[in-house]
């Protein structure tokens, strides 16, 4: 079970099976369950799925079928996933974990902790996720299941990313898409962007990642979140426009374009990340509203990529709107939250924000090299153009961000675009 987009083909068989007669509780509950959890990716089809799945629970706990009633709390708390019902899914999966201990069943030992990771990672249990993938992990290799090694990877990946190990995040990344294309999962590849997506962030490589988010894109149209990944994706470009174009498609009407799933927050959260790369403030304020209610939520994308504490993206905001009393309290906030949960590679949240444009006075050459920077020079072809060694051009790079206040590449050409110093 690893879907990101609505199987018609699937949920049409099961409406096949459902309408049978005769069919036993514990097996009713079953196919309801697994109706419901189909259903959840289809368009406007979470509340459907959510009644699904209190459906199933019912015919589980009526069956006295124990094993019907654990598959029927999986599909509870997947379906219960978005924004808000934290603590129902918490509940629903130590039930289901409860089950499968009882029962001996490791499989759905493994489910259990399979859905418990995202909810305590959001949570902020951060030891109690550890524990989780690491009991994944023991099952899997007791049973020799490459479906199981394959969640094992992707949740491996995302504890390294949210631990700052950002080269063993890459790879763990590409080594499970590859082991997901072997199994034939659909998810495989969109997982592999977002868990890219976030390292390559974390570098001030996210334009890099364009084609291969516009390719899970097109793949997945429904999977807004990839939409929003792609406006960061051009802001971090310095295509200013095409970024304010998409974050104002996607915030109208109270963020109208964005379903609550289990994606939305760290949908927002981007979303944010675009406006401030952007320098967007016109943007801000119906973001900032959506994540406020959040500030100690640990954000997950889906289930692959973590993008720390919401009140990391909250202080950035708050900032880019002139608040600068509250950006600090939030930054605080924020620092604290991601010392207590072993988080390491966001660094302060206002870092590189506080240089104002029009109060950075940079030497003739340095302009020059900003120029060249923000057209995608490497270092050499910067040195050669300007008839210097590389190791000047290095020096003034290093130069350019302390006078700016940025951090990479990346926040550097944004900076470059929003100032005009692109010429």
């Amino acid at each position: 079970m690893a879907e990101v987009a609505a199987d018609y083909r699937l949920v049409a068989l099961l409406d096949r099976a459902l309408r049978h007669t005769g069919v036993p509780q514990g097996q009713l509950a079953r196919l309801t369950a697994r109706w419901a959890i189909a259903t959840y990716w289809r368009h406007g089809g979470r509340e459907e799925s959510r009644r699904a799945s209190l459906r199933a629970v019912e015919l589980g706990e009526r069956s006295g079928d124990t094993e019907a009633l654990g598959a029927a709390l999986i599909a509870r708390q997947f379906t219960l996933r978005g924004p808000g019902l934290l603590e129902e899914r918490l509940a629903a999966g130590t039930a289901v974990l409860d089950i499968a201990t009882r029962l001996g069943d490791e499989d759905l030992r493994f489910r259990a902790h399979q859905w418990l990771v995202p909810d305590h990672f959001q949570s902020g249990a951060l030891g109690l996720t550890m524990a989780d993938v690491e009991r994944m992990s023991a099952i899997a290799e007791a049973q020799r299941n490459p479906l199981q090694r394959w969640w094992v990877l992707i949740y491996r990946g995302l504890l390294a990313g949210f631990a700052g190990r950002l080269g063993e995040a890459e790879r763990l990344a590409h080594e499970a898409a590859a082991l997901g294309r072997r199994l034939g999962q659909p998810a495989a590849d969109a997982y592999r962007v977002g868990q890219l997506g976030r390292v390559y962030w974390a570098t001030g490589r996210l334009a890099e990642l364009e084609e291969d988010i516009a390719g899970a894109l097109a793949r997945f149209p429904g999977l807004v979140t990839l939409r929003c990944m792609h406006a960061l994706a051009d802001a971090a470009a310095g295509r200013t426009a095409d970024a304010v174009g998409e974050i104002e498609a996607l915030t109208a009407d109270r963020l109208a374009a964005l379903p609550r799933d289990s994606l939305y927050l760290a949908s927002v959260a981007l979303l944010g990340e675009a406006a401030v790369t952007c320098h967007a403030a016109d943007l801000a304020a119906p973001i900032l509203d959506e994540l406020a209610p959040y500030a100690t939520r640990n954000l997950i994308q889906g289930v692959p990529a973590g993008w720390g504490a919401a009140a990391w993206h909250i202080a950035r905001l708050e900032w880019l709107l002139g608040r600068r009393a509250d950006a600090a309290r939030s930054a605080r906030a924020a620092v604290r939250l991601h010392r207590q949960w072993g988080a390491a590679g966001f660094g302060h949240p206002l870092d590189g924000l506080g240089r104002d444009i029009a109060v950075v006075r940079l030497s003739g050459r340095e302009s020059e090299v900003l120029a060249l920077l923000a057209a995608g020079q490497p270092n050499a072809e910067m040195a050669a153009a300007l008839d210097v060694s590389v190791h000047t051009v290095e020096r003034h790079v290093a130069n350019i961000f302390a006078k700016i206040g940025v951090r990479n590449r990346a926040e550097a050409t944004a900076w470059a675009h929003r100032s005009g110093r692109t010429t």
